[in-house]
């Protein structure tokens, strides 16, 4: 491929593993940050020149940082559900801006291909899985709304300007890096966080709640997939997850497995609104980017709780 491949928010949890993923395929590789919540010490120390310090929400700034990229992998957001309850439209403003400018970018620059982080979140709390992208979006907060607004923008960009876009649907991604103080920290790496300090975790509800929980080293191979696809998605969303889900007592009972504990959880009330179960259709990922989620649970989980023990 022909100019560097940019990821937005590429020293970020999940952008940091994108980067290294191109990296070790043999891909030249430009990283937009603003550093607001990723951090310099997660990237590679070859990435020396080909780190831009800046926001995405300037579209000046973006157009100047993408020129000469021939794809854009973008992962700059604010993804913090409870903030976008409390201020939706500084979250707004900040996520939907982005890929705004983003996209406009690359139509400016003649780039060929975009590919969207989107979020599970648009599927509706009440629908049965496995959820699939034909399912209507019914986003639940704030945050899953730009979600949606930034696929429409996408879908625009494909059809009218000519910019393939792939809008990519995050499940519960997990994994080394993940900061379990974050607000939006999935329930693993806190978790995590309580065990290896012999605190129990805490389960809303009666635990049997089930997710489909990726680790990020997969969500890297299908975000280069993606990039690097032949095929042209056209502003599809297409679902990032592994088809399984795991209840919260099975994650506790594995976690003691690994770390070689009897830790019991404390349960206590459920929260109101919370999506009871959620597991990804996979084939489309399958048939369109070649892409199935390769990591076993076990395997992924191991790899994070090693990460934690050092970095705690």
């Amino acid at each position: 491929m022909a100019g560097p491949i940019a990821v937005t928010g590429g020293a970020g949890f999940i952008g940091s593993h994108v980067v290294e993923r191109m990296l070790a395929s043999g891909h030249h590789v430009r990283v937009l940050d603003n550093l607001s919540t990723g951090h310099r010490a997660n990237l590679p120390a070859g990435l020396d020149g080909t780190f831009e310090t800046g926001d995405c929400t300037n579209a000046a700034w973006v157009r100047e940082a993408l020129r000469g990229c021939a794809a854009v992998i973008h992962l700059a957001a604010t993804p913090n559900v409870q903030k976008s309850l409390d201020d939706p439209p500084e979250i707004l403003h900040n996520n939907i801006q982005a890929t705004a400018c983003v996209l406009e970018a690359a139509r400016r620059l003649g780039i060929r291909r975009v590919v969207l982080a989107s979020s599970a979140g648009l599927y509706a709390a009440d629908e049965e899985p496995p959820h699939h992208e034909e399912m209507t979006p019914c986003p639940g907060n704030p945050y899953a709304v730009g979600r949606y607004a930034d696929e429409a923008l996408a879908g625009v960009y494909s059809r009218v300007f000519g910019v393939d876009t792939t809008c990519l649907r995050f499940f519960n991604v997990y994994g080394p890096r993940q900061d379990p103080s974050s607000p939006y920290s999935g329930v693993i790496s806190v978790f995590c966080r309580r065990m290896l300090a012999g605190q129990p975790p805490v389960i809303f509800g009666d635990g049997l709640q089930s997710r489909d929980f990726i680790y990020v080293g997969d969500i890297a191979a299908a975000c280069s997939a993606a990039a690097l696809s032949a095929t042209a998605c056209g502003g599809k969303a297409v679902n990032v997850g592994t088809g399984r889900s795991t209840d919260l007592r099975q994650l506790v009972s594995v976690l003691n497995d690994i770390l070689g504990t009897t830790t019991q959880a404390q349960f206590v009330p459920a929260r109101q609104g919370e999506v009871r179960h959620s597991r990804a259709d996979t084939r489309r990922a399958s048939a369109l980017l070649g892409f199935t989620a390769s990591t076993p649970f076990h395997v992924g989980l191991k790899s994070t709780v090693s990460w934690m023990q050092t970095a705690v």
